[in-house]
């Protein structure tokens, strides 16, 4: 297929290092390993990568970072001190730590509460143990038609396994804390976490994702999630990459019969991210909630791409994203609820919410039904707009002045996802994260 401008020798050097990598560490992976990064690079080399020419990619524009090849991650050369997570530890949480996409158990506090609960290395099963991750890994995640998740499952070295048994309810949520800090700028990290949990369980899990470095870097992440029957996963993803780092992530979770997933996605950080979050109500009577807050400014880039897919019937779910959107930052979302033609008895609905803080900001989004049933109840919506002047006038006659009105206007916009979370530590964190938002917006002359 065409390349759409883009120089096809970079997909080939990424084919030619796939190579040389697989033929040093044939040796210690399994045949069943080896397969499936055989056949996603594969596809990733046809495919190539995004262009704005392809629909779902015309609003995002990955150029720079596919226009040359960039170094892979070493996790072994980062330094990294126990004072520089404190500020970054959740209470109340289980804390496992990530550097430079390599799992740290030296930093991590799995806690007593874990004892029962696997929590290891991606890069210990896949040597000692990969018949583990066959109905998982490379199961979940669509690499077929996503070229990042492709290349992303050939080249992964490392990440996280989180696997919670049956009957199991973990009280503590399980903190995934994601450090990069390359020692090169230009960097790429293919990191991976998987979770599972098992039938009539319940577990809530944090995935973090922070940049300490200055220097511009590209995260490639994938998040594989099976929650089985019955089962209530609650999990969050924050992003605070560096301002000069490209986030692209792909999220994507199969549900079992009666299971809940309730997933809420605060991106706040990187220059340029594209989170693709996806659910397939597999089993009938499944729930989900999917929930998202960008917080955008400067000339951030922030895409979500979102997809309820429901596949049985009696399944319902229910989709919130709201943006804020300062100076020149552009904001993409595009969202879709597929009923499949034997899910009947569907229940989805779906909205996004953006908030302008300048006439320089700018969204795109695009709510989409695509359905095959025909006893379905399915609504969607989308508004775009700035703060309301009859709210701020009110606010300023009973004697706010006009910052404190438009920060209790935005706080009550961001709110309602904030309030969502559950785990309150983590809820704490990200009201801490959007007051910090906040103040740098007022320096930067937000308010008039």
């Amino acid at each position: 297929m065409s390349m759409d401008g883009q120089r096809p020798d970079v997909v080939e050097q990424y084919a030619a290092r796939f190579d040389r990598i697989r033929e040093s560490a044939s040796s210690g992976e399994a045949d069943s390993v080896l397969s499936l990064r055989r056949e996603a690079m594969g596809r990733f080399t046809e495919l190539g990568f995004p262009t704005t020419r392809l629909e779902e990619w015309k609003d995002t524009d990955v150029s720079t970072i596919t226009k040359s090849i960039l170094p892979p991650s070493d996790h072994t050369e980062t330094q990294l001190k126990e004072s520089e997570l404190i500020p970054l530890t959740l209470e109340d949480t289980h804390r496992v730590v990530i550097v430079n996409g390599g799992f740290r158990p030296d930093f991590s506090m799995p806690g007593g509460g874990l004892r029962e609960v696997a929590v290891r290395s991606l890069a210990e099963i896949i040597r000692n143990e990969a018949e583990l991750l066959k109905p998982f890994f490379g199961q979940i995640a669509d690499f077929y038609n996503h070229p990042f998740v492709a290349l992303n499952t050939a080249f992964v070295d490392d990440g996280v396994v989180i696997r919670i048994p049956e009957g199991k309810v973990i009280a503590k949520p399980i903190h995934l804390l994601h450090i990069f800090n390359p020692v090169e700028s230009d960097t790429i990290f293919h990191t991976r976490n998987l979770i599972v949990a098992g039938a009539n369980s319940q577990a809530t899990v944090v995935e973090h994702y922070v940049g300490f470095a200055e220097n511009a870097y590209t995260v490639n992440a994938v998040t594989e999630i099976s929650v089985g029957e019955n089962a209530v996963l609650h999990h969050i993803k924050i992003q605070q990459d560096s301002p000069s780092a490209h986030h692209i992530s792909m999220t994507q979770a199969q549900q079992g019969g009666n299971s809940q997933i309730v997933t809420t996605t605060i991106s706040a950080g990187s220059r340029l991210t594209r989170n693709d979050i996806v659910a397939v109500l597999a089993g009938e009577g499944a729930d989900c909630v999917m929930n998202g807050l960008i917080l955008a400014k400067d000339d951030q880039h922030i895409d979500n791409h979102t997809i309820l897919d429901h596949a049985k019937p009696h399944c319902t779910s229910r989709e919130f994203f709201k943006g804020i959107h300062h100076q020149k930052s552009h904001g993409v979302f595009s969202g879709r609820i597929i009923v499949r033609k034997d899910a009947q008895k569907t229940n989805a609905e779906q909205k996004n919410k953006n908030l302008l803080l300048s006439d320089s900001a700018l969204v795109n989004s695009n709510p989409q039904l695509e359905i095959y049933a025909d006893d379905v109840r399915c609504t969607h919506g989308s508004t775009t707009g700035q703060i309301d002047e009859e709210a701020l006038f009110y606010l300023r006659s009973r004697g706010l002045d006009t910052f404190a009105a438009q920060i209790l206007l935005i706080n009550g916009f961001a709110n309602e996802i904030v309030d969502g979370i559950q785990a309150p530590s983590v809820r704490t964190y990200v009201q801490a994260l959007l007051e910090s938002w906040l103040r740098e917006a007022r320096l930067e002359g937000m308010a008039s």
